[in-house]
This record gives C-alpha cells, sequence and structure tokens, in this order.
C-alpha cells in the first residue's frame, strides 16, 4: 500500500511539473507544495493543485487590466459625408454660401445594454450638436457596439465659419490648378464643441472619452463631365492610395476616407485639407 502511495505521488509531481510548464509566463504562479495529508490521499492532492492552478488561471497581469480600461472609455467617434462636386463649387463662389451634406455617425458604446438603455439620454445630447439628427439605433459590428445616427453637416466657403451649434463639417475654398480654377476640401472640426460634446457624454459614463477614429466622404459627381481629385494620403473604394490621384466621372461616386495622418491634423489643427477637385481642362 505504501509503494502505492509513493509511485501516486511520484505520477502526481510529474503531472504537476508538466501542467506547469503550460501557464503563461505572466501569470503569478504559486509554488507547488504538497500537504502530509495529500500522501494519505493522492486524489485530494490533486484537486487542490487543479483548483490553485484555475486561481492562478483567472489572474490578469496589471499591464493587460490597463488596456481593457481604456479600450471601453475610449468612445470612438466615425463621420461619413455625403458631398455633391456642383454643391462644392457653388458654396466655393462666395463667401456667404451654405449647403449641407447628408452625413452618418457612429460613437463606439461600453456595451448593447448601455446603448439601449441611455439611447434617449445620448439623443437629447447629441441634439445640440448635429443638425436634423434622426434614425438613432444601436448596432453591432463585430465584438464592438455603436450607437448609430444621421444628421445634416454643414457644408461651407472656407471664409466663412463652422455653423453655431455644429461640431463638424466640410469647407471648401477656390484655388488654382495649372491655371484653371479649382477647389479644395477641408475636414472641419470645432475642437471646444467636441470637448463640449464629451463632458456632457461622461454624465451617462464618467469614463467616456471621445476619439476621432475615421472619416469619410461619399463624393458624388452630379455634373456631366470628368474632374480630377488629388490629394495626400487616402483610402479610395477602401484601397490605399500612398497619393490621392482619381478621375470622377460624370454620375459616379467614390468613397474616400482620410488616412490616419490626415485625422490626427484634423484633430491637432481643427481642419486638415483632404483634396483638390479640378474642372475639366476644356471647360
Amino acid at each position: 500500500m505504501t509503494q502505492f502511495r509513493l509511485d501516486a505521488l511520484c505520477y502526481l509531481r510529474k503531472w504537476a511539473q508538466h501542467a506547469a510548464k503550460a501557464v503563461p509566463q505572466n501569470l503569478v504562479a504559486q509554488p507547488l507544495t504538497f500537504e502530509d495529508s495529500d500522501l494519505r490521499s493522492p486524489l485530494r492532492g490533486a484537486q487542490r493543485w487543479a483548483i490553485n492552478k484555475d486561481k492562478r488561471a483567472m489572474r490578469i497581469p496589471a499591464s493587460i487590466a490597463c488596456l481593457l480600461v481604456a479600450s471601453l472609455s475610449a468612445c470612438k467617434v466615425d463621420s461619413r459625408y455625403e458631398v455633391f462636386i456642383g454643391d462644392a463649387f457653388e458654396v466655393a463662389s462666395a463667401a456667404d454660401k451654405l449647403s449641407s451634406a447628408n452625413s452618418n455617425f457612429r460613437i463606439e458604446m461600453p456595451s448593447s445594454k448601455q446603448c439601449e438603455e441611455n439611447k434617449d439620454r445620448l439623443g437629447a445630447i447629441l441634439l445640440k450638436y448635429y443638425s436634423d439628427l434622426s434614425a438613432l439605433s444601436c448596432a453591432k459590428d463585430g465584438f464592438k457596439d455603436y450607437l448609430d445616427f444621421a444628421a445634416k453637416a454643414p457644408i461651407f466657403n472656407e471664409k466663412g465659419k463652422l455653423p453655431t451649434g455644429s461640431v463638424s463639417g466640410v469647407s471648401v475654398a477656390q484655388t488654382s490648378v495649372g491655371g484653371f480654377d479649382a477647389i479644395t476640401l477641408y475636414a472641419v472640426l470645432d475642437k471646444a464643441r467636441f470637448q463640449t460634446l464629451e463632458a456632457e457624454l461622461k454624465g451617462i459614463n464618467q469614463q467616456a472619452k471621445l476619439e476621432v477614429a475615421s472619416v469619410t466622404v461619399e463624393l458624388n459627381n452630379d455634373g456631366r463631365e470628368t474632374y480630377q481629385i488629388r490629394g495626400p494620403s487616402a483610402f479610395v473604394n477602401n484601397e490605399p492610395q500612398l497619393e490621392l490621384s482619381i478621375n470622377s466621372e460624370r454620375r459616379s461616386k467614390k468613397t474616400i476616407r482620410l488616412s490616419d495622418v490626415s485625422v490626427s491634423d484634423l484633430v491637432r489643427s481643427g481642419k486638415t485639407p483632404f483634396m483638390i477637385i479640378s474642372p475639366p481642362r476644356n471647360s
């Protein structure tokens, strides 16, 4: 009987050593010890090891915990504007010209439950910052939850100002390319209003921190001619371009998403140019 206990204990030691190697190095492990009672009951010793192993596996390193908290508190904001070339040229023609773009926005939420429970309160806050707010809905994309909504975003002349009450929009300025009239489009962000919006959202979730994640423009050529589009690096129909250089054919639509560099410049300065539109050379 004694020999059986010693053989069992030897087996337990080897099994424990093998299991210890399977535990990730960044998890805090407790030293393996055997009590006298384990000699009398090898099964009890194995059960105790299994319980301690589960406890060790449940420990999360502080660095990972901080990343989890950061990911939950950062509310990423995605913006999508629908811009018509004809409207953009008209706005550029005079300082007091103003138009609007059908737009869609998405704000990342900690969970679908929090989104649904606070949707009405969130809508009341967003109504102060976005014109013609509508279609609020909670959506899931992969493992992330979002609050989606539609609104009108201003398209205004660069010589003017972002209309009062708006958080973001598109400004247009006249320019020249090769001696031909052209226009430059800028993404605009009112940093002060954006911070005020963040402060209001903290009334619902104190950990909320707004972060501009992406800016996308749906460029519609509503004319009958082909226009040349130039600009810094961007994604065109989800394809990366180190330097934006495309043609916009009549009655066509191009989806242009600003690069991370352009988004960073927008967040830093409140404005960044993202494309130059040149009319046909024979016009």
